[in-house]
């Protein structure tokens, strides 16, 4: 528990020393070092060497594609928050964020991307749409992350997923103002608030 492994009744001679296992969490490193025992005299019994190896945390990567639910165009603008979906602990049990804590806020940029660029440990995690788009539906629906450690060959465990707006729709009728009874053939005309012609119909 300490960090350290030893091995002990060597002959003399050189060693290649590689880490054959990460620990829990980490990523394995593929270096290998070399050591040497020699002969020193006859009043040392016991001849020492260290080696020192680092092995970087696994990282996680968790993000979420805005995408538009008619013809899957990437949206901007979209604001969601990353929650604790659970107590999350330190290695000694602890509680140090709580289930429904808010973590990072961040927007969809051009892509529809919106990344989650702190550094989480494994958990599990819910991602809700705080600021919908300008012209587009509210979705109620959350994103869940179940983030789990991938092994030790992978140096980034990665999660992605999909989440669509559908664009808001008007609909426009002409009627008779006594009857109200709708007409066709009426054209209507959609304007900006600068006045510039959006679109053009006739009813039918």
């Amino acid at each position: 528990k300490d960090g350290k492994a030893t091995a002990k009744n060597l002959p003399l001679g050189q060693y290649r020393v590689v880490e054959v296992e990460a620990p829990y969490g980490y990523v394995l490193n593929p270096n290998e070092q070399k050591v040497t025992f020699t002969y020193v005299d006859d009043k040392t019994p016991v001849i020492k060497e260290s080696l020192t190896f680092s092995d970087d945390r696994q990282k996680l990567d968790m993000s979420v594609t805005k995408l538009d639910a008619e013809d899957n165009t990437p949206i901007a603008g979209a604001v969601f928050g990353l929650y604790a979906d659970e107590d999350i602990k330190n290695v000694d049990g602890k509680v140090i964020i709580e289930k429904g804590t808010l973590l990072e806020k961040t927007t969809s940029d051009e892509n529809g991307k919106i990344a989650f660029v702190k550094d989480y440990p494994f958990a599990k995690y819910v991602a809700r749409e705080l600021v919908k788009p300008a012209g587009y539906v509210t979705n109620e629906e959350a994103v869940n992350f179940d983030t789990k450690y991938q092994g030790q060959d992978v140096k980034t465990a990665v999660y992605n997923s999909e989440y669509k707006n559908t664009p808001t729709t008007f609909e426009f009728t002409k009627t008779d103002i006594t009857s109200g009874a709708e007409l066709t053939g009426a054209t209507l005309t959609v304007l900006d608030k600068d006045g510039n012609v959006v679109d053009t119909w006739t009813s039918d």
